[in-house]
């Protein structure tokens, strides 16, 4: 690669207020200085303020390979990846069959950087098959290089099998990943429980199905001293038990996803199952309530969320669809729209990067800088052309943003 020199670049590393800066990259890294006389072979570019991130990640891509490439293949989820700004994906075990062992984290690691150079980071399942019933193969996972473990978007119903996991992953020194539902409080639920649930006639999915399985993950983890990341919460009272957890000095983390940042169950009022989620949107003022807690560092990684599915489980009456939404291409846009002030960038490249790094230890995965450059625009249209799947049950098709992806260089 050449040397770059990026004039008017607006940045936020290493934790810094966003600003203009000059960048130089030179072998692959961003340099601290830049020299007064530039390699004869340096590419010049004035980016007139566009925003420039570093080795995005997104925690918790669901991948529809092995066993369901109809969907859309490994191939596909790393250009979808790329087009969003993204360098890495750290991919749930919800695959099929389920990545369960060391044959199957030793396969993904293979495709890491083979697809439109996006590394490929898996997370072990921690039981097999993602059923609960039996602890994975942890300790030859963690070996042939899975970065954490967790049933993915499975929850967890057995607290005693919880417990098990977190007695194994602790000896590696590694991050439990818990995904909170009580599958058995809303069996039959469809949207968040209150008003709107109401006025449409749909079962409702209660915060207390979220807030009990938190509770009790945070009581494991303090049990056992472990490390414990909760995968996309959604209420307020999930807000308030992990703030509780931190000023306690417990070692637990949490995500949001972008969905519950962006929309809310007043967005349901047509019935568009590209906005059947789990976990479900909740009402506008939670979506403020999640927002600060980003802010205040309560809340420490933001999740595209990513899930493909084909149209015979979402083209459905809504009742009939299934829960999940694709997210990888847009969720860096839809929140610099959403969110315009001026420390969204900072917060961003912490959410996406810095804190994804420091909470699974993956500095080895990032020693050369990769960038991504956002252009401020006018009225972007996301079309569904645009889609790098087989699928498209993007909830942002047909949406307009304030942002887009320029490029990615390495």
């Amino acid at each position: 690669m050449p040397n770059v020199l990026l004039k008017n670049a607006c940045t936020a590393f290493s934790g810094q207020k966003s600003q203009l800066n000059d960048i130089f990259i030179s072998n692959g890294n961003i340099q601290e200085t830049i020299p007064n006389d530039l390699p004869l072979d340096s590419e010049i570019k004035d980016l007139d303020g566009s925003i420039v991130f570093n080795n995005m990640i997104d925690l918790g891509t669901t991948i529809s390979e092995p066993g369901h490439e109809y969907r859309e293949t490994l191939e596909q989820t790393c250009e979808a990846a790329s087009l969003g700004g993204f360098s890495a994906i750290i991919s749930f075990p919800n695959t099929f069959p389920s990545i369960d062992n060391r044959s199957s984290i030793e396969y993904l690691r293979s495709r890491s950087g083979k697809f439109h150079g996006i590394q490929i980071l898996p997370i072990g399942a921690l039981t097999k098959a993602n059923t609960g019933e039996e602890l994975a193969e942890i300790l030859e996972m963690n070996e042939a290089g899975a970065i954490a473990f967790s049933d993915g978007n499975h929850p967890v119903k057995n607290g005693g099998m919880l417990l098990r996991g977190f007695d194994y992953i602790k000896g590696i020194q590694k991050v439990l990943l818990s995904t909170p539902y009580d599958m058995e409080l809303f069996p039959k639920g469809q949207i968040h429980e209150g008003y709107i649930s109401t006025l449409l006639g749909v079962p409702g999915i209660p915060a207390p199905a979220e807030e009990i399985i938190v509770h009790r993950d945070i009581e494991l983890a303090r049990y056992t001293q472990g490390k414990l990341h909760i995968n996309c919460i959604s209420t307020k009272g999930s807000v308030e038990l992990i703030r509780k957890a931190k000023a306690e000095g417990l070692d637990v983390t949490c995500s949001v996803s972008v969905n519950n940042l962006i929309f809310s169950v007043e967005d349901l009022l047509e019935y568009d199952s590209k906005l059947k989620l789990l976990p479900p949107l909740r009402e506008k003022e939670t979506c403020i309530i999640l927002w600060e807690a980003v802010k205040d560092g309560t809340i420490d990684v933001i999740t595209s969320q990513h899930r493909a599915l084909e149209p015979e489980k979402k083209d459905l009456e809504f009742p009939y669809a299934s829960f999940g939404a694709m997210g990888l291409q847009t969720a860096i846009i839809a929140l610099l729209t959403r969110y315009p002030e001026e420390e969204t960038i900072s917060i961003l490249q912490k959410v996406f990067s810095d804190n994804i790094i420091r909470i699974f230890g993956l500095e080895v995965y990032f020693q050369e800088d990769k960038i991504a450059i956002f252009d401020k625009c006018e009225n972007y249209n996301f079309g569904i052309n645009e889609l790098a799947s087989n699928s498209y049950n993007s909830p942002f098709i047909g949406r307009s943003f304030n942002y887009k992806l320029n490029h990615i260089k390495n």
